[in-house]
């Protein structure tokens, strides 16, 4: 699960609050796997501490390791 999260700031800049919406990781998978890139690309979505949270190669959610998907392609 994730959470996009959004301040609520009126027309004068007074902050008034917050709005988010939680979405589960296999749903932002499954959008991603869709994006395709020309004929033979594909996307991939790394998290800030660079985790894969989404890649053509399963396996590799989870975990840190780019060079695995750059091998992956050659």
């Amino acid at each position: 699960m994730t959470s996009y999260i959004s301040p609520i700031v009126d027309r004068s800049g007074k902050f008034i609050g917050i709005a988010g919406i939680d979405v589960s990781l296999n749903n932002l998978d499954e959008e991603i796997s869709q994006i395709k890139v020309f004929k033979s690309g594909y996307a991939f979505l790394v998290s800030n501490p660079g985790i894969f949270v989404s890649a053509p190669d399963k396996a590799l959610i989870g975990n840190k390791n780019t060079e695995r998907l750059c091998k992956r392609k050659q």
